[in-house]
């Protein structure tokens, strides 16, 4: 399965000649294997990884119809799955978050009929915290965490810990909510406010870029699915936090940060302006 995926993912819509080989087998495979076992679970991981690499391969075809009831199914299923519940240790959970990922790309707004089942899994993880420690080497652990040892610049050697089924479960959570967001557009209004301020806070994220620059790609598809004036309202009141963040990543010599966030900004003006071409004032 992984071979076939990685062939998905180098040839791309080339693949899309196959969808119809290897899609029913796949499915077939996640509804009579159940997850009762780490290897199942693990089984089925790597089959959910492998649609979602498919998925992908006819994500872009101007003709959709072919494949989009084996895709609408398996969101369905996808979705269900995730609703229901996994353990910390399931490696499924990762690999549904990336195909509902590719799923919400294939459906664009027709993904909207499956938020309201992903929604409070998704606002959980998002908000999951890394329990991000860094301790002197010399002393001895206090958590179990994975860690490791870097050396610091007048700390001398630290050891650095996270949660990392915590990291795996929010970095997929925003990911998930990263993609429909921008495959939705003005669909993906009625959840930006429950979804705001968990996006807000991760805007100046820390300990993790990625995550960063998700929720800010995230805003700046909310102000597009809002419109005016609520765009306006929210892009006046993120500008504090960008001007805040400037200073900072200036202050570090942190030129990519300030790059990130200069072109974040700059979308997001863009972002309004397309949203409100009768309105230029959106800064006053």
């Amino acid at each position: 399965m992984e071979l076939i995926g990685v062939v998905a993912d180098v040839i791309a819509e080339d693949f899309q000649q196959y969808f119809a080989t290897f899609i029913p087998v796949l499915v077939n495979l996640l509804t009579t294997v159940n997850g009762d076992t780490m290897d199942a679970k693990k089984l089925r991981a790597r089959a959910i990884q492998t649609i979602g690499s498919i998925i992908n391969s006819v994500a872009d075809n101007e003709d959709k119809t072919p494949f989009k009831a084996n895709v609408l199914e398996i969101t369905q299923h996808l979705a269900t799955t995730l609703q229901g519940g996994l353990s910390d240790d399931d490696p499924q959970d990762e690999m549904i978050k990336d195909t509902l990922a590719q799923c919400a790309r294939f459906l664009g707004n027709e993904f909207t009929q499956f938020m309201p089942m992903l929604l409070d899994n998704l606002i959980r993880d998002a908000q999951l915290t890394l329990d991000f420690k860094m301790e002197s080497a010399d002393m001895p652990t206090t958590n179990d965490n994975m860690s490791m040892k870097m050396k610091v610049k007048g700390l001398g050697e630290q050891v650095v810990s996270m949660k990392t089924e915590n990291f795996v479960r929010k970095m997929g959570a925003f990911g998930v909510i990263e993609k429909v967001s921008e495959n939705m557009g003005r669909e993906f209004a009625p959840f930006v406010e429950p979804l705001l301020p968990i996006v807000s806070e991760h805007m100046a994220y820390d300990h993790n870029k990625t995550i960063r620059k998700f929720a800010l790609k995230i805003f700046k598809s909310m102000l597009s699915a809002v419109g005016e004036p609520q765009n306006i309202q929210l892009l006046q009141q993120s500008m504090p936090m960008y001007i805040e963040q400037c200073n900072k990543a200036l202050t570090r010599h942190d030129e990519k940060t300030l790059k990130i966030l200069i072109k974040s900004m700059a979308n997001n003006l863009k972002a309004v302006g397309r949203a409100n071409q009768q309105n230029r004032q959106f800064l006053t």
